[in-house]
């Protein structure tokens, strides 16, 4: 019978292995996701005394796909972890715990450079699910807006392989997203409350790597090139003091907190979000007519020495450990 989307599910489970499939215990709520199967196309190109084309082979097959989730307090871990890989976590009092994510210059395995997860995804055409083993994070986005006022965050996967198997029955998150009105923003320590929409995008740089190992899957997931990001804002602009540091190519610190429902005693969930080098590349200030004036700015993230980080993502739950 057709398959309906409202009932899939999307399963997620760390992996002490590469590639060796742990079943989920633990779901995550998703907008949508495109993690595919590719199987190369292999025709050979010999004369055969017919005019008809040769028949096909199989070759490499290749696992990628994005999944798109609103950003939720507890889930999010999972996202986090594998897109850095690096994780401190830490007791703030009873039942809750800080997590804090850094870019890891330091491969999970020999086979892998970062945090691998199994994912489980059904898709309600049948009993069976999608069950993806040696997942990782290449890429990530994580937005809000004014327009867009439930967080979102949006990882990019590459995986090993997929096989099917009977679908676990999920249990879901309740906890509610970050919103935009959950927001603070700051600028050089400064707290900036004129910013209208803001959004994150890094890139691991990491590939999958055949080899002649007897196998028509990937054999490794490796570094290929420098980690990047950026971030895109648009404000209101007051004075000239951000013109002027993209102007002169000025580092400015950003950092982004959202703070979500009381948990504990005395916390509450929360994302922070710290880049502390930020060069601005773009600042556009056009008149397009006669309404208001705004600003879409963009800017590079960099490596700061003395931070020692490109990036920090603290993540505030009631996660023992990740």
């Amino acid at each position: 019978m057709p398959g309906s989307g409202s009932l899939s599910h999307f399963g997620i489970a760390k992996e002490s292995s590469w590639a060796t499939f742990v079943v989920p215990t633990d779901f995550l709520k998703f907008n949508s996701e495109s993690l595919t199967l590719e199987v190369e196309k292999l025709i050979s190109a010999q004369l055969h005394a017919r005019r008809d084309e040769p028949n096909r082979y199989p070759g490499l097959g290749t696992i990628a796909g994005d999944s798109s989730h609103e950003l939720h307090p507890e889930g999010s871990s999972y996202l986090l972890h594998s897109f850095n890989s690096s994780v401190v976590s830490t007791l703030v009092e009873a039942g809750v715990y800080s997590h804090v994510f850094k870019p890891t210059n330091s491969p999970f395995s020999v086979d892998c450079f970062l945090q691998p997860y199994s994912l489980e995804i059904h898709k309600d055409f049948s009993d069976e699910a999608f069950r993806f083993s040696g997942a990782v994070i290449n890429a990530l986005t994580m937005e809000f807006s004014i327009g867009t006022k439930i967080a979102m965050i949006t990882p990019s996967w590459i995986a090993k392989d997929v096989i099917l198997g009977t679908q676990v029955t999920p249990s879901l998150e309740t906890t509610r997203p970050f919103l935009w009105k959950d927001a603070v923003i700051k600028f050089d320590d400064v707290q900036f409350n004129y910013l209208e929409a803001f959004s994150f995008a890094g890139d691991q740089a990491i590939v999958g790597v055949p080899l002649l190992n007897n196998t028509d899957r990937i054999a490794a997931i490796e570094s290929e090139g420098y980690r990047t990001g950026a971030l895109t804002m648009t404000f209101r602009p007051q004075d000239m003091t951000y013109w002027t540091k993209f102007k002169n190519y000025t580092p400015v610190k950003v950092e982004v907190t959202l703070t979500g429902d009381t948990i504990g005693v005395s916390s509450n969930y929360l994302l922070k979000l710290t880049f502390p080098r930020v060069i601005i590349t773009a600042f556009a200030p056009v008149v397009e007519g006669p309404g208001r004036i705004t600003v879409e700015a963009t800017g590079d993230i960099e490596y700061d020495s003395s931070s020692g980080y490109m990036w920090e993502m603290e993540l505030v739950n009631t996660k023992t450990a990740l």
